[in-house]
């Protein structure tokens, strides 16, 4: 019964995604978004690799 619940939210997440990807304003904040997400990602990943070269000094 869960696994069915579970196919059912995954469906509507997918269909409700498909949606508000076809509004062009939602879809420009929607990139946005993910380009300051990708640029924190870089930016931790950056201050990773940093803090790894001074332990290994």
């Amino acid at each position: 019964m869960q696994l069915n619940h579970h196919c059912l939210a995954e469906r509507w997440m997918s269909e409700l995604s498909y949606i508000v990807t076809q509004d062009s304003k939602n879809r420009n904040k929607m990139e946005a978004i993910d380009q300051k997400i990708n640029d924190a990602l870089e930016q931790a990943n950056q201050l990773k690799i940093n803090s790894e070269e001074k332990k290994s000094r």
